[in-house]
Formats: C-alpha cells, structure tokens, sequence
C-alpha cells in the first residue's frame, strides 16, 4: 500500500473533493494524510486524518480568513489585501533565501509516495515537492485554468464555433489576458502594491532544481509544473476537441457523505415545482435574491428555497411571500433529490451536483471561472444563462419557465448525469491517484 498526501487551498470546494478521494483511497488500504495551511485542519480532523502544518509562521489559523474580510471601507479592505499580498512576497523571498529547507520536515514526517497538490495554489508547494523528491499530481477543483486549443479562458462566456468564438480569435482573447496580466504585475510592482511572482518562480525553480524552461506560465492565477492534471469532471462535459498533454478527465468526485445543515422540511409542498437558489458560500446579493422572490411569486405551483448565505440576515426578506422558504445555508444534495429547476451562480461544484441529479439550471455566473462553467451548461443544452446585474423579475420568470417546460431539456440532462454516475461509481480519480502512487512507491 502507498502513503499519499493532500496540500489543497483551506475552502469548502476543494476541501470536498479532496476529502471524498482521500476517503476512497483510504479505504482501499492505503495511508493518507494532509499538509498545507492550519486552517486545513478544521476540514480534515473530523474525517480522522492526519494533519501536518506547513510554514505554520507564515500561514496560522485564522489566515484565509484575511483573503475574505471587508473592511468599514473600500481604501482599508485594498490595504488589507495589500499586506497579505506583500506578505505572500515575502514568503517567496523567505523560500529563496533557504526557507526551502523547513518544507524537509514535513516530506521526513509524512513520508509520502505521492501528493497531491491544489491546481489553484501558486507554485511554491509544487516546486518544494520536487525539490525534495516527491512524485506529485495536481488536482483542480475549478475550471481547467491553462490555456489550450478550442478552450476559451473561463473568465469569459465564449462557447468555441458561436458567436465568432474562432480559434484565432480563442488565441487573441488568450494573449491579450497574457499581456494585460504581465503590463499589470509590472505597475503594481513599481507602485509597491503588488509584485511579479512569475520572477520569483523563475528563481525558486532555479533553487529547487527545476527546469525554468518547463514553467507553464500561460495559465490564469498561478504557474503550473509539468505535473500530471486531473480534473474533476467527465470529459463529455468540456467543449469538443480539446486536448492537454498529461491531463486527465476523471470522476466529479462529489462528496455525498459531507454533514449537512438542518432544515424544515415538513414546509417543503410535493405538489409545487420545487425551485431552489443559491449563489454559494463566498457571494451574497440582497438585489438580486429580491428579483427571485419576485419572479418565482408570480406562480403560485411554484415553491422557492433561498439560500442567501452566512452574511445576510434572512429578515431583511420578511416581506417574502408566504411559502418561500429562506435560510442562511441549506443542504444542497438533499434538496437537489428534490428540485425542479436550481438558480446558481456557476460554480462548478454547484453545477457537477446537478447534473448528477439531473436538475435544470439557470445559472448567473460572477466572477472568476463561473463564466467558463456557465458556457457548457448553455453549449451542452443543460440550463440557461442570464447577466446577475441587468436581470428583472420578467426575464428570471421566463427562463425559468423554459427549463421546466423545454421538453428536449430532460432528456439531454439523463444523458449527461448518466455520464457522471459512470465515472463516479468507477472512481476514476482514485485509481488514477493510486496508480501513480504505486509508481512511485
């Protein structure tokens, strides 16, 4: 048996998808621990696995949490994010100047054959692996974030073939990011309010042995190593003819066994069209959570549960109409065993779970790689998708109508969720990560 160990970014996604793998690799014989972060351990403890900190110094508990507080004004929150962004450069200095070596103690202590690493990290963990000689695989939890042919950037909505998405035009939108990106690491290095990390990857590679030459800097947010990639979703699910040397499309690697939150259930009407909206746990938007209460009231067969999340007060609705059922967090897999229709903001867990329980979706991305998830929902006829800052309650009403009425819709969602069940019941990331690490073992 192997011994492998999971380094992945302290948030509920890709501690999920982590934890679901580790848990199946567990039960199949083998040791399996995780290492990154302290704020890591509140995920992993009640699941019974090891956990070791890393430049626990530098990232203490409570960490991430500084990514995500607002403060009383928008000057103070940039100067926050200022800190914690010439803190990261000084962690990169820190690991040049020979910091490197603490990473020793973890390798001595886990003894892994294999770790597996967040694709979203920046490239420090990945170039402190093979520094010390450890065989390691990325997972990516999101949207594939390098660039590729026929595979548009995921900050945008372009489906290729449509729209003039041609492949020229995939490789422009491509290299202008890439240009805007390095034009912008260089102001906000000469302002001192930022830094550029591709530089200082350059010289961490050099120190950890790494071929500089083999860097792939052509990706949003971090650098990738030549390692191999898995992504957590089937391949009938990506647009057509896109390939990757040593990327692998396995399982959506949903976690059905995560501890969800109460709720009321005998208020749930099985003779009303169940719709259920979340935008997930980081976005919060009082506006629009209004004009879906106000789109779905104007049926009265139609029953709404709102998730607004952690930061908004569910009485700031009490004007809702009677029947919606309004909570700060839901339990997502249970209510999507039940839903007619989900209205998401395209994150791309939110998506794989329903498409696994064949739920139609009218979906609103925001940020980051949702726009790219949205896009194959739409290309593959799963959903529709709509712009969160110009839609009404008319507009929500009608799409929503369309995709629980649109008769080819049902169909077409069978067929992909019968897709995800296959890879899911065949656990292809499991054995894929065991297979690599009895290579190496």
């Amino acid at each position: 048996m192997s011994t492998i160990s999971f380094c992945m970014q302290p948030r509920f996604g890709p501690m999920s998808a982590a934890l679901n793998l580790a848990k199946t690799l567990r039960q199949w014989g083998h040791t399996v621990s995780f290492f990154g972060m302290s704020d890591c351990q509140p995920f992993v403890e009640p699941y019974g696995f090891e956990f070791v900190p890393a430049y626990d110094a530098w990232f203490p508990k409570g960490y991430i949490q500084r990514w995500d507080e607002k403060a009383p004004s928008m000057l103070r929150t940039q100067l926050n994010l200022r800190n914690l962004v010439m803190e990261s450069k000084a962690h990169f200095k820190f690991l040049i100047k020979g910091g490197h070596r603490e990473f020793q103690a973890v390798v001595d202590q886990v003894k892994p054959d294999l770790f597996v690493l967040d694709g979203s990290h920046r490239p420090t963990w990945a170039l402190l692996a093979y520094k010390y000689g450890v065989k390691s695989v990325y997972i990516h939890t999101n949207m594939p974030l390098s660039a590729a042919p026929n595979s548009p950037p995921v900050f945008t909505s372009m489906i290729p073939g449509q729209n003039g998405a041609s492949p020229d035009r995939i490789r422009r939108v491509w290299r202008t990011y890439f240009i805007k990106r390095y034009v912008n690491h260089k102001l906000y290095a000469l302002f001192g309010i930022g830094y550029d990390w591709m530089i200082l990857n350059r010289k961490l590679a050099r120190i950890c042995g790494y071929p500089v030459h083999r860097i792939n800097t052509q990706t949003m947010i971090s650098a990738l190593l030549d390692f191999p990639e898995l992504i957590l979703y089937p391949q009938p699910f990506e647009f057509p003819d896109v390939t990757v040397k040593n990327r692998y499309y396995v399982d959506p690697c949903i976690d059905f066994e995560r501890e969800e939150v109460a709720f009321p259930w005998e208020q749930i009407d099985a003779n009303k069209k169940l719709i259920y909206c979340s935008l997930g746990s980081i976005h919060h938007n009082q506006r629009f959570f209004q004009t879906v209460l106000e789109a779905v009231s104007k049926e009265p067969n139609w029953q709404l549960v709102l998730s607004v999340g952690a930061r908004l007060n569910t009485e700031a609705f009490s004007t809702a109409p009677i029947g919606r059922i309004i909570v700060n967090n839901a339990p997502q897999l249970q209510l999507l065993q039940k839903a007619d229709a989900m209205i998401t903001h395209g994150g791309i867990n939110s998506i794989k779970e329903c498409i696994f329980f064949k739920v139609p979706m009218v979906v609103f991305p925001i940020t980051f790689d949702q726009p790219g998830a949205a896009a194959r929902v739409q290309y593959h006829g799963l959903g529709e998708v709509g712009d969160i800052k110009k839609v009404t309650a008319e507009t929500l009403h009608g799409m929503l109508n369309n995709v629980l009425s649109e008769p080819s819709l049902p169909a077409r969602i069978a067929s992909m969720s019968e897709i995800f069940k296959t890879a899911e019941a065949e656990q292809q990331g499991a054995k894929l990560l065991e297979t690599l690490a009895v290579q190496s073992a």
